[in-house]
């Protein structure tokens, strides 16, 4: 059984913008290294992706010195893939900065540090992950039947794919059920075989 979601451009932007503004780490080793990114400011969808426009800041060395450095807009990339993560198949999103005004900022200390900032982003992929093969896992019980029974539908496999339309998700599912507290099955009722003879007057 397969069953299709799809999230519209104005699903994800209102989705996005309830989990903006947010840091996005860019070094397990220093915190102080991070990605601010504003609530998004326009989203445009695109054949394999989801390209936000924000503004944002970028905590980086420059030169040798650790400063904030703003950014008037930037192009972020969210490019969803269904991948192993553990032996499960997780949603994942994997971020690139496409394009980014840096004003006051020389031209090869910008393409240095944007270069720079997606090679981190690409090693942080696992942190931007969905499991969802567990979230989409429901049981529910069938009070009317005897003996009760509880009814498990599972998520097995799944994949994403982006288009003009939206963000497609697709969930194959599996369906199982099982007896409560150990009742056996019941037997069927008895079957009066043989109908009583009329009365004869």
């Amino acid at each position: 059984m397969w069953l299709q979601a799809l999230f519209t451009s104005e699903d994800l932007i209102r989705a996005l913008s309830r989990v903006t503004p947010a840091r996005i780490a860019l070094d397990k080793e220093d915190p102080n290294r991070f990605l601010w990114v504003s609530k998004p400011v326009h989203l445009q969808l695109s054949e394999g992706s989801i390209v936000l426009e924000a503004r944002a800041q970028v905590h980086w060395d420059l030169l040798g010195v650790g400063v904030p450095i703003a950014l008037k807009t930037i192009s972020l990339s969210l490019s969803p893939v269904v991948q192993e993560l553990d032996g499960q198949q997780v949603l994942s999103f994997r971020l690139q900065i496409e394009e980014a005004d840096l004003s006051g900022v020389p031209s090869f200390v910008e393409k240095s540090l944007v270069a720079r900032v997606n090679e981190a982003l690409r090693e942080s992929n696992t942190k931007m992950s969905w499991r969802f093969l567990e979230t989409l896992d429901f049981k529910f019980k069938l009070p009317i039947i005897s003996p009760q029974r509880e009814v498990s539908l599972y998520a097995r496999v799944g994949s994403a794919e982006v288009t003009e339309e939206g963000l497609t998700l697709t969930v194959g599912w599996g369906l199982d059920a099982e007896r409560l507290n150990g009742q056996d099955g019941l037997a069927p009722p008895e079957v009066i075989s043989e109908l009583a003879s009329p009365v004869s007057d």
